[in-house]
């Protein structure tokens, strides 16, 4: 094997520019004046969403300009609506500096159309803003409301047995979902009128507001099926205002994991609205934002229309469901252990060590003539491969037939079980990971709100030039100013809030806090493969 060569110093700066630059997603661009000149003080002001915040990049890629901190933020806000209404209480009262007037949305309490709804959220003013949450799917009630699945503009003619059964299940919040066009889902829109008299009721409170409580914008978020209540909600208010000629209050609309809406004039008319301000987040192998586009929906889902409402002829083949802004998709998951960074950090430097290699590899070519090839086999030592045959020759006589596993008078052995109870072991594991890859995939705190913080730790290190000691340290107050402090919610709850990920995201230590160790690591990678 040939001397891998070291690094030189360029590969060195280089390789410690990775571990200190900010975090680049293709198709939008990360605001980072959040993290600029912040050096993780409590008298630094810091904004979620600054009133003076353009949606566009100024520049002639117009990619999206992402707010990642105002993300963040409700990617944590978006998982606590699985929680108790007090709970949910508790938790902002100690987590965010001057929140005020909570109010929990339930549909159970508004009569029995609503309960067969079951559709929770909540609201909060922050920062001069109305923040509107919704939850995601929790109950068999929300399958029931996920499966309903034609669209608004196609019910109401007579004997569409789609429209008996929804109004049979769902009483008036079927006659609640407002005009029919453009087609939205039916399920996601019965869920928004389950809820849009209480939310309204609280927006119209908050926003007559005035002095320190004034509300200057509203934004709206929810997880997976509260993501697609966010959307129907933001683009009824938006229509709202447009009818009656006011200025748009919404600021934003973020959604995480949320599946397609509606039709191909929704999804016009909503970007027309609202599509400047709306971010949809999507990880890797989280197969419910992508659902309305599998081939279910591309094919059998027409044929399905007409079956279900009765064979109806006015029924026309619709486009499919289309998004209502180009998603944010996640292309990797974020670390979860130090062993994922530490694996993550020997990719970079086996990479390193492979490079060197490969030019020392080219360098001995130059030097000395390469083995012949001779009847398919290498000529090494001018044989022509006797040596291997007479070697096979030899086996055959000694041994005979090609040895077999061995076994019992009565079947196989104790080494056949163990080798099988191996490969099943092995078998099961590799299912499992891929498994709890899909299963993770959608989880609101281990993927999508950690992947948002992991990339709020890029753009730290970066602020802090990959000064390590100071950046982790930022880390921790900036995820105490996020996600709020564990110590205290365990003091009012009796449980940490977001406990899945309360050691995350991994820090990048200096191996071990020995700075001069890490250093070296820079200077030789290879040594630590």
């Amino acid at each position: 094997m040939t001397r891998a060569t070291t690094p030189d110093g360029e590969t060195v700066t280089r390789l410690a520019q990775l571990l200190a630059r900010p975090p680049q997603v293709a198709g939008v661009r990360l605001d980072p004046t959040y993290f600029q000149g912040w050096e993780g003080s409590t008298d630094q002001p810091r904004m979620i969403l600054p009133a003076e915040h353009r949606w566009r990049a100024s520049d002639e890629d117009g990619r999206p300009n992402i707010p990642l901190q105002l993300c963040e933020f409700l990617a944590y806000k978006t998982a606590l609506a699985y929680n108790k209404p007090q709970e949910i209480e508790s938790y902002l009262a100690s987590c965010c500096a001057k929140t005020d007037r909570f109010r929990f949305f339930d549909s159970t309490t508004s009569g029995a159309s609503g309960a067969a709804a079951d559709a929770q959220g909540y609201g909060f003013v922050f920062e001069g803003k109305a923040f509107v949450v919704f939850r995601g799917t929790q109950s068999d009630k929300d399958w029931s409301i996920n499966t309903s699945d034609s669209l608004t503009d196609e019910l109401g003619r007579p004997g569409d047995r789609r429209y008996r059964e929804l109004k049979t299940k769902y009483g008036d919040l079927v006659d609640r979902l407002g005009e029919p066009s453009p087609g939205r889902h039916v399920g996601f829109s019965i869920a928004w009128a389950a809820l849009k008299d209480q939310v309204e009721d609280w927006l119209a409170d908050a926003l007559e507001a005035e002095g320190d409580h004034r509300v200057e914008g509203i934004v709206y978020a929810g997880h997976s099926l509260g993501g697609a209540m966010a959307q129907i909600a933001a683009y009824d208010h938006a229509r709202t205002e447009e009818r009656l000629r006011l200025k748009s209050r919404i600021v934003a609309v973020a959604t995480f994991g949320a599946p397609a809406i509606g039709g191909t004039a929704l999804a016009q008319d909503y970007r027309r609205l609202l599509g400047d301000r709306t971010v949809l987040l999507e990880s890797s192998g989280d197969l419910v934002p992508r659902i309305m586009n599998r081939w279910y929906y591309r094919w059998l889902y027409p044929l399905r229309q007409r079956a279900a409402a009765g064979v109806q002829l006015h029924l026309q083949d619709n486009t499919g469901f289309q998004k209502v802004a180009t998603p944010w998709q996640f292309a990797s998951e974020p670390p979860l252990s130090p062993a994922d960074l530490n694996n993550a950090l020997r990719e970079v430097a086996s990479s390193l060590k492979n490079a060197a290699e490969e030019i020392d590899r080219q360098n001995a070519r130059q030097n000395q003539r390469p083995p012949r090839e001779k009847d398919g086999e290498t000529d090494r030592g001018g044989d022509g491969g006797q040596a291997g045959k007479k070697a096979d020759a030899a086996g055959q006589e000694a041994g005979g037939e090609t040895p077999k596993l061995p076994s019992g008078k009565d079947g196989p052995n104790w080494a056949y079980w163990l080798v099988l109870g191996a490969v099943v072991v092995v078998a099961g594991g590799i299912a499992w990971y891929f498994v709890r890859r899909k299963l993770f995939a959608h989880d609101i705190e281990q993927r999508y709100a950690l992947y948002l913080s992991t990339l709020s730790y890029q753009q730290l290190r970066a602020s802090h030039a990959g000064n390590l000691g100071l950046a982790n340290q930022a880390l921790d107050e900036h995820l105490r100013f996020i996600r709020g402090d564990s110590h205290k919610s365990v003091e009012l709850i009796g449980t940490p809030v977001f406990k899945s990920v309360q050691a995350l995201p991994v820090r990048i230590d200096e191996r071990e806090k020995d700075h001069d160790a890490f250093m070296k690591f820079l200077a030789h990678p290879q040594t630590f493969v």
